[in-house]
């Protein structure tokens, strides 16, 4: 009898010292963007030269896998032209621009550079300026949830 109450508080600190190790594990603040910014991305605004576009049920997916290097494959899909299609990203040096390389027309049209105003674990904000005219394509997104 001895044995089994001195055994319960050793049970009892190892299983509080595994829980601990896992949470940082799990909190542990991940610093590579393609990391940062892969999975489904809903489409909460699209701007198109100043004109707001409709967008329910429109969405950016980024793909990402460790074994290769960029560019990276990701889908885009917006849900008034009920089309998809496949696009290249890739993040600048200093990580405050992403460029698109979109050669269809499918899901969109997003070739270009586009500067991160926001890039945040819920939010993302990505502007394209044009050189000839004074408008510019907003993209707002907020993370899809997985279900």
């Amino acid at each position: 009898m001895k044995n089994k109450i001195l055994l319960m508080p050793a049970i009892l600190i190892m299983a509080l010292f595994i829980g601990a190790c896992e949470e940082d594990d799990n909190g542990a603040e991940i610093n590579d963007p393609y990391q940062r910014i892969e999975g489904k991305w809903n489409m909460d605004v699209y701007s198109m030269r100043g004109d707001p576009m409709p967008v329910d049920g429109s969405y950016w997916k980024f793909n990402y896998s460790d074994s290769e290097e960029p560019p990276y494959q990701g889908v885009d899909s917006l849900n008034i032209y009920q089309s998809a299609g496949v696009f290249d990203y890739e993040f600048s040096e200093d990580e405050d621009t992403l460029f698109i390389t979109d050669t269809l027309q499918a899901g969109g049209w997003y070739h270009g550079k586009w500067l991160m105003m926001e890039f945040e674990e819920e939010s993302l904000e990505l502007v394209r300026e044009y050189e000839d005219i004074q408008y510019a394509d907003t993209l707002k997104f907020s993370r899809a949830r997985e279900q």
